[in-house]
């Protein structure tokens, strides 16, 4: 009988604890601070993104800069086009990118086609295009799982020990991911627009331009208008002391090439002298962001 009851005794103890663990995990879990970039909301993110489908008028294509400055909600509304943002970190405007891209767009109506240049863009290091690479090389079942779950689950991102610190400093990356159409707004506290001055400039002194890919980028987009593809060049604004820099380290590369683009009768998009906020000095504000988008948008639905 005394065997029986601490038995039952052990049993209580271990449903009490099976009853307890996830509920102070909870609680734990809520008086932490909430992190202000989600790792699940990221991969979800970029699983939707290779995951859309072929139903949009205009797709943007391009880098980081692309995929944090220009909002296809903002500019859907401007223009009546509806948009998705296919830019991915570090991507250069190699032709197997652009046709990935376009892969986006509907069949029928109007195709348009918003890239955005950099410096970067026609670098090596660039054209490899990695970050997309590793998001395709994902298996089906990782892209589906991510895709459909991990927004719902993200309650469960694990917190690191220097989320806790930041949070203390107040110090924050943000990163608010919308997932349905492949805009990621983003924001630094507090705002360094001379964050990325040095990573840049090692970029500069160790990659080279290749001026053949500029070729081949421009036979790409003739073919793409040939084809009735609306054609829109851009320069995405970033930090003023980061411009002057990449002007200067490669002698105006996007400076002349835009100038080439707008004699050759293609659609170049310059944005206003609108003093634009660069949280690293590469990248908009979000507020900057949605400046930029509205100004395209209005550009964009003026071409009708």
């Amino acid at each position: 009988m005394a065997e029986m009851k601490s038995d039952w005794q052990a049993k209580k103890q271990l449903i009490a604890i099976l009853i307890m663990t996830p509920i102070m995990l909870i609680l734990f879990k809520l008086i932490l601070p909430k992190l202000t970039s989600s790792p699940m909301m990221r991969d979800a993110f970029w699983a939707n993104k290779v995951l859309a489908e072929p139903i949009y008028d205009a797709v943007f294509i391009g880098d980081s800069r692309v995929y944090r400055g220009l909002d296809p909600d903002v500019i859907q509304k401007q223009s009546g086009l509806k948009c998705f943002n296919y830019g991915f970190s570090g991507a250069g405007l190699s032709g197997e990118f652009i046709d990935s891209a376009i892969l986006k767009l509907k069949g029928n109506g109007r195709k348009v086609c918003v890239i955005g240049v950099t410096a970067n863009s026609f670098m090596n290091i660039s054209l490899k295009n990695e970050h997309l690479h590793s998001v395709l090389n994902w298996s089906k079942s990782d892209l589906l799982i991510k895709a459909k779950l991990y927004s719902k689950l993200n309650f469960f991102d694990p917190i690191h020990l220097s989320d806790v610190f930041n949070a203390i400093r107040k110090q924050a990356y943000i990163e608010n991911y919308h997932i349905h159409n492949g805009f990621a707004a983003s924001d630094k506290i507090p705002f360094d627009e001379f964050a990325a001055i040095d990573n840049y400039k090692k970029l500069f002194e160790q990659e080279k331009l290749k001026k053949e890919e500029l070729y081949s980028f421009k036979a790409k987009i003739k073919d793409l208008s040939n084809q009735g593809y609306i054609v829109v060049i851009l320069r995405v604004p970033f930090g003023k002391a980061l411009v002057e820099l990449e002007d200067k380290m490669s002698n105006d590369f996007v400076v002349k090439l835009l100038y080439d683009l707008g004699k050759e009768g293609y659609y170049v998009f310059k944005p206003s002298t609108y003093n634009w906020r660069s949280y690293d000095g590469s990248h908009l504000s979000s507020e900057s962001a949605k400046q930029l988008s509205l100004e395209l948008g209005n550009y964009l639905n003026a071409l009708k």
